[in-house]
């Protein structure tokens, strides 16, 4: 006789035969089916129901148990041969089947302290499990994240997220439970031994769970630190072999900042490259901010004025150009200084820690120094030329290194003849390539003589060049080694470079008829990519894209060595992006526009918004646009999310940061400070998922993003003024004006608080003039006139809503209710309008065609009277 004690019974999924478990059991081999089947797979009796669900089976199951310790065996069965890596997949926080046998076992044996045992561990296991896969998704995110796109990471990103809330949300809750289960187990009876492990994992779990904090994006995640602090390390070591203490250095550098050494500060940071923070700071204290009138260079703040045409000669002739020279004074508070700090500037390049690059009258490469008090104090002129030498546009820009500390431009060669001897110039070679060093304030020519600079990509410049044998070639220069090397003939037009491979293509036989090829800069071995192609697109990821076919195009990638050519779509519309392996593109036009994406092998494609207008900003995963009614949305890039964020926004001035977006919007601010209608465009401010709408200030004429913290605003006022000048000493003569005055100010995003930063086209200074004393003992006085401003103003008032305040969501959603029923009653007017003309139509119809019928009987009545008239005569003849 067998005596071991049967805990659980259940049945085969596949052929239904009853199988019972013992005490020992991990799994039975099924006597129908031959399966053996662990204890998480059986399915209650067949009696009960064979349809059940997987929920309901578990529960029938956890009915069947016939003792605590039972549910207990079960338990660790179920946890034996579970899938964790699945249920790491996942935001739940417990198993079904374990909360199950719990709860009967709660209710059947409650007196058992095995019960509480069993409690314990299907709260804390399921936990610990949860926090172990949380390690495993820090490295998949850490490893695969891309800053300009995460949409392959949202899956992750958003299970990170999810997981961390619920623990932390729960967390209190959990552990009190546990320590519940504890006092429950110590009070029925269980070992001594039993109670000091559950308190040793209680400490654990406590220990877990406290250390877990809520992220919501990657940076809060604690292995992006991590991953952070490896890279800097290994900066740290590359340094410390050219004998750059880089700990020391980047210390020394913040000092530096701190005491207000700008330039020394920088020069450091620079040699640091990419340790810690370097980067950010170069470029936060090398850059120029202009917005409008307005300059802001190294904590100092400029106002452009003299605004003059350009004259470049061609020709032999003198022509005006584009271009404009003018002067900055600086801005100290809220007065603009009388005397320029830079005059005749025609072009601002850049700026250095505190130093701004620019060039006088395209005449001249300058550096000046904005420390400088004095005019022309620190100005150095690094290049001169004659004016139109240095050929500057949209085909031909000032070239930047990739760290942003030198800039290239081309220039001029002359040959004037001189007594003296110089070397030979090809005249086909027209221009030279001048090189600034913005650290060191250096100016320098590093190609004497090309043709054209075709592109400079990779700290690399590529370029065409003649010999003196009149045979042309294509050339690259590095700026590592400073060392040029030839790599093809000049028939030819450069696409890309990727990495060390040169993408081309040449005419075969006309601009329209393309061969695309690609060619490596070690072998310069040419490859043939293909043939006949309208167009080249782009190159991203590793692949070259290009077009196929005129009428009905065709979108193509290929590899640089001319393997796995994919078509990705037909007629590609108009491509607007391209992020982490996906093309955007839009299809259709008006209102129908709707974008979509597809992956770069053509293998899916996935619609992202309908009725689409433009792009505003794709970051973080999240597409910003402008609906083709005129409304800001904002949508997640797998297409999903799709929100409503504000209606009638001006798509030309919105700032969408970390936390929140900010917009302009046209409506009514009143005759005194909006147009002759009175509407405007008032600035406000929403949470990136459209709540908590602010407005900040209305009557805007524009804005820009400053910093982190701070928006530039602009605003214009017709204000009137009196001029009182002095004509003696105690007479006066007054004069009154009105003019048009911009302000700007520097709006703090975090409290709304708006600071004043200089006004322009207030009345000028004037001064009056008068005689004191008496006949040859008269002297002139000079007074300056006093200025008042004199306007008054209705204060801003509206119905609802002021100036600047809080609009609440559900003030908001009554006002989206109210429109959206004015929409509907607008459209029921139409439909109304619509059904009436359609039966006024078919009245008219009616009426017309029963005023036809009507004279066909009319017709048919005088002929039937005439041929009965006609029969009569015939009769009495």
């Amino acid at each position: 006789m067998n005596d071991t004690k049967i805990y659980l019974s259940g049945c085969c999924p596949s052929c239904g035969s009853v199988l019972d478990y013992s005490e020992d059991d991990f799994a039975v081999e099924c006597h129908g089916c031959k399966n053996k089947l662990p204890i998480r797979l059986l399915t209650p009796p067949k009696s009960i129901s064979l349809l059940t669900s997987r929920e309901d089976a578990e529960k029938e199951l956890a009915d069947d148990v016939t003792s605590a310790r039972a549910g207990l065996i079960y338990f660790n069965n179920f946890c034996d041969s579970y899938s964790w890596k699945s249920f790491a997949l996942n935001a739940e926080l417990s198993i079904s089947a374990m909360d199950a046998i719990a709860e009967v076992c709660k209710v059947k044996f409650s007196d058992d302290p095995i019960t509480y045992l069993l409690d314990f561990r299907r709260i804390a296991l399921p936990i610990f499990k949860k926090i172990e896969s949380l390690e495993v998704l820090e490295v998949e995110i850490i490893e695969n994240y891309k800053r300009d796109d995460i949409s392959d990471l949202f899956e992750y990103l958003d299970l990170y997220s999810s997981i961390t809330s619920a623990i932390a949300e729960k967390r209190e809750s959990i552990i009190e439970t546990l320590k519940k289960d504890i006092r429950l187990a110590e009070k029925f009876g269980a070992e001594e031994d039993i109670i000091n492990d559950l308190n040793c994992s209680l400490e654990l779990f406590i220990g877990a769970v406290r250390g877990i904090k809520e992220a919501r994006d990657i940076e809060s995640i604690p292995g992006y630190k991590k991953a952070k602090e490896l890279c800097d390390a290994r900066r740290a070591g590359q340094l410390a072999e050219l004998g750059i203490d880089a700990a020391l250095t980047y210390q020394k550098a913040e000092n530096l900042l701190s005491r207000g050494l700008i330039d020394a500060a920088v020069h450091l940071f620079h040699l640091l490259g990419d340790y810690k923070d370097s980067k950010k700071i170069i470029e936060k204290h090398s850059a120029f901010f202009e917005f409008k009138e307005l300059y802001e260079v190294a904590g100092k703040r400029y106002v452009i004025k003299d605004k003059r045409p350009l004259f470049i000669a061609e020709n032999g002739r003198n022509s005006q150009s584009d271009l404009f020279t003018f002067s900055l004074y600086e801005v100290n508070g809220e007065s603009i200084s009388d005397t320029p700090s830079i005059t005749e500037i025609s072009r601002i390049i850049g700026c250095w820690g505190t130093r701004i690059y620019f060039m006088r009258n395209e005449e001249s490469i300058c550096c000046f120094e904005t420390t400088s008090a004095e005019l022309y104090a620190n100005v150095k002129i690094l290049d001169e030329g004659m004016r139109g030498d240095y050929a500057i546009d949209e085909y031909h820009p000032i070239r930047f290194s990739s760290d942003r500390s030198q800039f290239f431009i081309r220039k001029v060669i002359h040959t004037a003849k001189r007594k003296k001897k110089k070397r030979h110039i090809n005249r086909d070679n027209n221009y030279s390539v001048i090189r600034v060093d913005m650290d060191k304030i250096l100016c320098a020519t590093v190609i004497p003589e090309i043709v054209d600079i075709m592109d400079f990509c990779d700290d690399r410049m590529f370029y065409t060049f003649v010999d003196r044998n009149g045979i042309g070639s294509f050339r690259v220069w590095s700026l590592s080694d400073e060392t040029s090397d030839e790599i093809l003939d000049t028939g030819c037009e450069i696409h890309k470079v990727i990495g060390t491979q040169i993408i081309y293509s040449v005419w075969s036989p006309s601009m329209y008829n393309l061969d695309l090829y690609s060619i490596d800069i070690r072998d310069k071995k040419p490859i043939l990519l293909a043939t006949n192609i309208s167009s080249y697109y782009t190159a991203f990821e590793g692949k070259i894209f290009y077009k196929i076919g005129a009428d009905g195009m065709r979108l193509y990638s290929v590899n640089p060595d001319g393997s796995d050519r994919t078509e990705i779509m037909s007629d590609p519309g108009s491509i607007c992006a391209l992020r982490s392996g996906w093309i955007y593109y839009t299809v259709g036009d008006d209102r129908n526009t709707c974008l979509l994406k597809v992956s770069t092998d053509g293998k899916r494609q996935i619609p992202v918004a309908s009725r689409f207008g433009s792009l505003v900003k794709m970051t973080n995963g999240y597409i910003y646009y402008i609906s083709s009614g005129g409304d800001l949305h904002v949508v997640r890039n797998d297409g999903n999310g799709d929100t409503l964020i504000a209606e009638s926004v001006s798509d030309e001035e919105i700032i969408v940061d970390d936390k929140s977006i900010y917009y302009l919007k046209r409506e009514y601010i009143g005759t005194e400070d909006g147009d002759e209608d009175g509407f405007g465009f008032s600035l406000y401010s929403t949470d990136l998922d459209g709540k908590n709408l602010l407005k900040l200030a209305h009557n805007v004429n524009a804005m820009k993003d400053y910093d982190d913290g701070h928006i530039h605003i602009t605003y214009s006022k017709l204000n009137d003024y009196m001029i009182t000048i002095p004509t003696s000493r105690k007479a006066a003569r007054t004069e009154y004006t009105t003019a048009l005055v911009t302000y700007y100010e520097s709006l703090s995003k975090l409290t709304g608080a708006r600071e004043a930063i200089m006004c322009v086209g207030t009345p000028e200074k004037e001064y009056g003039t008068y005689k004191t004393g008496w006949l040859f003992f008269r002297k002139k006085r000079k007074a300056i006139a006093t200025v008042t401003d004199i306007t008054s103003r209705a204060t801003y008032t509206r119905e609802g809503i002021s100036s600047r305040g809080y609009i609440r969501n559900s003030e908001l959603e009554a006002k989206r209710r109210k429109r959206a029923l004015r929409k509907q009653k607008k459209l029921e007017k139409l439909e109304l309008k619509r059904a009436r003309k359609e039966a006024k139509l078919s009245a008219k119809k009616k009426k017309k065609e029963a005023k036809i019928l009507e004279k066909k009987n009319k017709k048919l009545n005088k002929k039937s009277k005439k041929n009965s008239t006609g029969a009569d005569v015939t009769t009495e003849n």
